[in-house]
């Protein structure tokens, strides 16, 4: 290699370490755009998750100072509840099971956080239904998808 620069007249020699240069400066423009990318989606990402933890913060204070939670008579089951609750907020429950106590056990496979947090604090002051369990992992983020999705277990309780 370096005798076949060596070989080249001193034109095509400043001529491929220009090019060499070139390259070298495009790439890291290239890196630097990359970079400003992801720096301001997590800049984003901290930002929603600030927001979230101080709406979850106020959720605890307002549930720890009223210490009832107002019981509503129900007609329905807790899976119609459920259902007509995720269907306000967006949320799409992917399989309902009843088990032996009377508890429903819902399987969400991908929602915005914000719409599920949404609809658990819907479901617990407006219906008066109880998360008993829950899981909750978050999704991998794809290409072409701009949010965080998470997916979640929750066996919820009229109790």
């Amino acid at each position: 290699m370096k005798n076949l620069f060596n070989n080249l007249t001193r034109r095509y020699q400043t001529l491929v370490i220009f090019m060499m240069v070139s390259v070298l400066c495009f790439t890291l423009f290239l890196l630097k755009n990359f970079l400003n990318v992801l720096y301001e989606t997590s800049t984003q990402n901290v930002t929603q998750a600030k927001y979230l933890l101080t709406e979850v913060q106020r959720t605890i204070s307002i549930n720890s100072s009223t210490s009832k939670l107002a019981k509503i008579k129900r007609t329905s089951s807790l899976s119609s509840i459920a259902n007509k609750q995720a269907n306000i907020h967006n949320v799409v429950i992917d399989r309902v099971e009843e088990d032996n106590d009377g508890n429903t056990i819902l399987s969400i496979n991908e929602v915005k956080f914000t719409h599920f947090y949404a609809w658990l604090n819907s479901l617990e002051k407006e219906e008066g239904v109880r998360v008993i369990k829950t899981s909750i992992r978050r999704n991998q983020l794809s290409t072409g998808k701009k949010y965080l999705t998470i997916r979640a277990q929750l066996v919820l309780s009229s109790n």
